[in-house]
């Protein structure tokens, strides 16, 4: 099946609402438990509300832990993230950890700000779902780039390409479920955690990366240059040099 296929029929699992397994509800039960912050929000009166079984948030999440594309399913789990200054995070099963989980952050890692609200702990865990369903094709991304597949800015476009995706479903996951969620349940939402105003193309998003010191060129371009040529360089695999006029280099 072709990605874009596969991360429609997951889209559409969410929107049909799915009915998820006892696993899958397990998994969300237990999170809401561990991160009460998104088991109840407040709608614009201020009335407090919890999420049920069948809320469709519930739902997706349920639905979600349980397709990861490949043959096991996704845990959650109860620790807090280690990735600096990200509020989530995620493993994929190896040989030695069989396990893909998530983690939320109950706090903000690097900022004095308090707890996370409802709505930015549950948009970052659509995101995380997301980049799990990517993993397969970043790992063959950097397979063939340490192969010497790829040159500096080839590798960002690619690495960034796939972060689009995750925005993308993650904005469309926002119109189609969140958004319509929030206008029930009389929420007050913040379009803005969901990446709504996202270009409709990636090359008018990567046509944003104009600061060489800032995303993706410290962070993909950097990666590049620290660890693949390195790698390249001491195994005589010579460095390809080809432009990319999607993504040329600031």
């Amino acid at each position: 099946m072709k990605r874009g296929a596969f991360l429609f029929s997951i889209l559409f699992l969410i929107q049909s609402a799915f009915a998820a397994s006892e696993y899958g509800n397990e998994q969300v039960t237990q999170m809401l438990k561990d991160r009460p912050a998104m088991a109840t929000y407040s709608d614009s009166k201020g009335v407090v509300h919890t999420l049920a079984p069948d809320d469709p948030l519930f739902v997706a999440a349920a639905t979600l832990f349980e397709v990861d594309g490949s043959v096991t399913h996704i845990a959650w789990n109860s620790q807090q993230p280690t990735t600096m200054c990200e509020i989530a995070d995620h493993s994929i099963s190896t040989a030695q950890n069989p396990v893909t989980w998530i983690r939320l952050s109950t706090t903000e890692p690097c900022y004095n700000t308090g707890a996370i609200p409802f709505e930015r702990l549950w948009s970052a865990l659509f995101f995380e779902f997301e980049n799990i369903l990517n993993d397969s094709f970043f790992t063959s991304l950097t397979h063939d780039a340490y192969a010497g597949k790829f040159s500096k800015c080839e590798w960002v476009e690619q690495t960034t390409r796939l972060e689009y995706s995750a925005l993308n479903l993650q904005k469309t996951f926002y119109l189609s479920t969140f958004a319509p969620w929030a206008t029930g349940h009389d929420f007050v939402s913040n379009s803005g955690l969901w990446k709504s105003t996202l270009p409709s193309t990636y090359e008018s998003w990567a046509a944003t990366f104009k600061n060489p010191n800032s995303y993706p060129w410290d962070s993909w371009g950097s990666f590049y240059d620290n660890q693949i040529s390195f790698y390249l360089n001491e195994s005589n695999i010579p460095i390809p040099t080809r432009s990319c006029p999607d993504l040329p280099i600031p």
